[in-house]
């Protein structure tokens, strides 16, 4: 049963650009587009990129120097949790492709290339994340189920680039956001059962999960 672990340690980032190229995840690349491969990219912001702002960062790219957008997929991974393909676009230059967004934890990505994933300019609406669930326990479900309803409300409340809540909006996005996090905290604790001492911690620092965090929960 875990001790005490600090509240700070529940707002590490989880998901990450995977270390390596997996069976599982290159078997859900292909899931999603058969005919592509996947691939490491250095993330190289320009100036003025902002972060999750890959389409309007790739436009000011193509606008500045030419070239044209990639869409595609951000490939993440939550270790025995979760994989995850997120929409998302690079800038195709002269052949090259290069992602310009910055990211809080990661100097490259693993990117799906999709020419089928194209953007929704005029409601400005990403696609859905696709999701392969590793851990199946009710918390995980709990945790999927309320990050499925967060993304129906905000697209049901957007305009364009606007998003526009109301009070019963306000109101049930607090609870969903609440439930999300308790589940969350299961699913970590649920993970931790299943960690190695010698793997790589659960939160990402790079130390061996025995000189990390093993003390939290042992």
């Amino acid at each position: 049963m875990p001790l005490s672990i600090p509240p700070s340690f529940f707002n590490v980032q989880f998901t990450l650009t995977p270390k390596n190229m997996s069976e599982d995840i290159y078997s859900f690349c292909k899931s999603i587009a058969p005919e592509s491969e996947p691939l490491f990219l250095d993330i190289k912001p320009r100036r003025a990129s902002k972060k999750q702002e890959c389409f309007e960062n790739v436009d000011s790219a193509i606008l500045g120097e030419g070239g044209s957008v990639m869409y595609g997929w951000a490939i993440w991974e939550w270790p025995k949790v979760l994989i995850e393909a997120e929409h998302h676009a690079v800038w195709n230059r002269d052949g090259e492709l290069v992602d310009v967004t910055p990211q809080d934890d990661d100097s490259s990505i693993l990117f799906l290339p999709d020419e089928t994933a194209t953007f929704d300019r005029v409601n400005w609406i990403r696609r859905r994340n696709i999701k392969k669930v590793i851990q199946r326990s009710q918390s995980m479900r709990d945790f999927l189920a309320a990050q499925e309803r967060i993304q129906d409300i905000r697209d049901a409340s957007s305009s364009g680039r606007m998003v526009t809540l109301d009070h019963s909006n306000r109101e049930e996005l607090s609870q969903l956001f609440g439930g999300m996090n308790i589940a969350k905290r299961k699913v970590i604790a649920n993970s931790v059962r299943n960690w190695g001492r010698n793997e790589r911690c659960i939160c990402n620092s790079g130390k061996k999960f025995k000189h990390c965090c093993y003390r939290f929960f042992y």
